[in-house]
């Protein structure tokens, strides 16, 4: 796609091929502050990369999604975000989840297995984790009727310089090469759009036998070790009959949500470790169209409950009747 700057002479986008970038080309520094600017590539040449990111095999101007995080580093950070560890600090006690099984006799000669989640300490050092930069791909068309892939806009002369460097890079990683669009955007045809981070699963009250095999992919990501305890932590959930459940797809792969909207409160769930549960107190629909990093933010949850000893008791506080809570005490005691 050619653009036309203020003096009527053509001009093209900046197009980038090499592995990764380690500072912003002179090209983009020296356009004056305040252009706004975005980075793509078309569409045609990259289609089986597209659908691997999460674009549908049947692409429509408009779709929207979190690019996997499974296909290389920049987009693993892209999707999860990252640790700084602190190996200058003395180390802190953390703790691990685990299943721990035993033989308890019952009776003459017989003996059964128990199982029950423990906590077992460990020391780590320090770390302070960094959110997800969440950069999503649009899918948009150019007036000639030609599909580009497109990150969001950036303007020149912002904070936002090691966003826009992250985002070349994760284009390079994915694509092996990126245009820099930053002339006469308004070439660039828009639709509202449509994201298509999660699949709502049938909705209605689901027992956990009929649930768990549409889960059962979900839950496999995780870590051998870790699937019994990220198993019986979304049973738990479910226990209290969600309206609805839906999985993430793409860069939300491994999260999950449980929708109880009467009670406006939706549980979003990870299989991955040294996570927490958010409870969001939006509606579906926007929590939807939101990125993760936004969904993430500590002004948009209303509790964070860290995956310890005591987290089935702050679940059971918000989702049971007042009149149960002895009950529940009595029975985790």
């Amino acid at each position: 796609m050619t653009h036309t700057n203020s003096e009527g002479a053509a001009q093209q986008p900046l197009f980038l091929r090499q592995k990764r970038i380690h500072k912003l080309p002179e090209t983009i520094h020296n356009l004056s502050s305040g252009t706004i600017i975005r980075i793509g590539v078309p569409a045609a040449n990259n289609r089986v990369m597209l659908h691997k990111l999460g674009f549908p095999a049947e692409m429509e101007v408009g779709q929207a999604v979190l690019p996997s995080h499974t296909l290389g580093p920049i987009s693993r950070r892209n999707a999860q975000g990252w640790d700084i560890v602190h190996r200058d600090r003395p180390k802190e006690q953390a703790f691990r989840q685990y299943e721990w099984c035993w033989e308890q006799f019952c009776g003459r000669d017989q003996t059964e297995t128990v199982c029950r989640v423990v906590e077992v300490p460990y020391w780590r050092y320090p770390r302070t984790s960094v959110p997800p930069p969440s950069i999503e791909l649009f899918l948009s068309n150019d007036n000639d009727g030609n599909m580009i892939a497109l990150a969001p806009t950036f303007r020149i002369g912002t904070d936002e310089e090691a966003t826009l460097k992250h985002t070349i890079n994760l284009f390079l990683e994915l694509f092996g090469e990126c245009h820099v669009f930053y002339a006469d955007l308004s070439a660039l045809v828009f639709s509202r759009s449509v994201k298509l981070n999660w699949t709502v699963l049938p909705q209605g009250k689901q027992l956990w036998i009929n649930l768990l095999p549409s889960l059962e992919p979900i839950l496999n990501i995780a870590k051998p070790r870790n699937r019994i305890v990220i198993r019986s932590r979304v049973e738990f959930i479910n226990r209290y009959e969600p309206t609805f459940v839906a999985v993430g797809r793409a860069g939300f792969s491994g999260y999950l949500v449980f929708g109880f909207p009467e009670r406006h409160l939706f549980f979003l769930e990870s299989i991955y470790t040294n996570n927490a549960t958010y409870v969001l107190g939006e509606s579906w629909e926007q929590i939807s169209q939101l990125s993760k990093a936004e969904i993430l933010n500590d002004r948009l949850h209303r509790y964070r409950f860290v995956h310890r000893a005591d987290w089935e008791s702050k679940v059971a506080e918000l989702l049971l009747p007042a009149s149960d809570h002895d009950v529940f005490e009595a029975l985790a005691a």
